[in-house]
C-alpha cells in the first residue's frame, strides 16, 4: 500500500518515488491531488535516476510558464540518453529548431 510505498522511497527506491508522484499528481487512492507533495517525490525520482521522472521534470521545466529551458535540456537529455523515446524526440526537434 501507500505506507509500503513511502518506506521504499524514504530508503531511496526511485521507482517507488516516481509512483508516489503520480499518485500525488492524479489523486490516487486515498488521497487528493498535492501538487506539492507530487513535485517533490517528482524531483527525488528524476535525482535518484529514475528515467520518465526526468523526462516528467524536463516537461515541468518547460510547462506552465517556468520556461527553464536550460534546466529542461539537462533532464530531457537524460532521459533521452536513457532510452525515453519522447525525450530523444524533443531533444533532436530542439537541436534541429536551433541549427537554423
Amino acid at each position: 500500500g501507500l505506507n509500503m510505498l513511502r518506506r521504499a522511497a524514504d530508503r531511496g527506491d526511485c521507482e517507488a518515488m516516481y509512483k508516489l508522484f503520480l499518485l500525488h499528481r492524479d489523486g490516487g487512492p486515498g488521497g487528493g491531488v498535492d501538487v506539492q507533495t507530487a513535485e517533490a517525490y517528482l524531483a527525488r525520482a528524476a535525482d535518484a535516476g529514475h528515467a520518465e521522472a526526468q523526462h516528467a521534470l524536463g516537461l515541468n521545466c518547460l510547462a506552465g510558464g517556468k520556461g527553464n529551458f536550460k534546466e529542461s535540456l539537462t533532464w530531457l537529455g537524460s532521459a533521452a540518453n536513457k532510452g525515453v523515446l519522447e525525450a530523444q524526440q524533443l531533444m533532436a526537434q530542439f537541436y534541429r529548431g536551433s541549427e537554423g
